[in-house]
């Protein structure tokens, strides 16, 4: 039976995994759906509406975006009344950005392409992926959040507020497509 998820072990676990997988699936009754591969534990997202299906190396994985409720702790020491701090922008349901489509060519060179998708101005990643179109079998050198400025974009660094998501990839056999997408949510 899938297992659930709440929405901030989903942005660590796509932070940490998506190294061979889609990161874009519909929502469909306010849940994602995925496949683990049961050899490498990397994250396939599917889209259950579309019949896509697990494969037999492959377990189902079902999640959605807040977690039951837990119960109610004990009530500890009141502390201090602190000062108040200015009012706050209130923070968002998280939104799916897709990249432009990438066409990139197999290379026994080692070149790969880049794929990027970018979170819009006050937003920030949360996570992210790809999806590869047409070839199968994918080398990835990278898929990490990025900070996306002047049309360029770097590596985010630890601590930096991260604004979008980059793949460098290659197809092993034939031409391909690949775009990117990320995980946006406003601050």
């Amino acid at each position: 039976m899938p297992s659930k998820m709440t929405l901030g072990v989903l942005a660590a676990t796509t932070t940490l995994i998506l190294g061979g997988g889609a990161a874009y699936a519909a929502v469909v009754a306010g849940e994602f759906h995925g496949c683990v591969g049961k050899l490498t534990g990397s994250l396939r997202m599917i889209d259950p509406a579309r019949n896509q299906r697990c494969l037999a190396l492959e377990n189902p994985i079902t999640w959605n975006q807040s977690g039951p409720a837990g119960a109610q702790g004990p009530t500890g020491p009141a502390g201090p009344e602190g000062p108040r701090g200015p009012a706050g922008a209130a923070a968002g349901v998280p939104v799916v950005r897709k990249g432009e489509t990438v066409r990139i060519e197999p290379s026994d060179t080692g070149h790969t392409g880049d794929a990027v998708a970018r979170c819009k101005p006050g937003e920030v990643a949360t996570g992210g992926g790809f999806n590869g179109v047409v070839a199968t079998e994918w080398v990835f050198n990278m898929s990490s959040p990025a900070i996306s400025h002047d049309g360029g974009q770097r590596v985010a660094s630890e601590g930096d507020q991260a604004d979008a998501w980059w793949i460098t990839a290659r197809p092993l056999y034939t031409s391909s497509e690949i775009h990117a997408y990320v995980i946006c949510v406003k601050v």
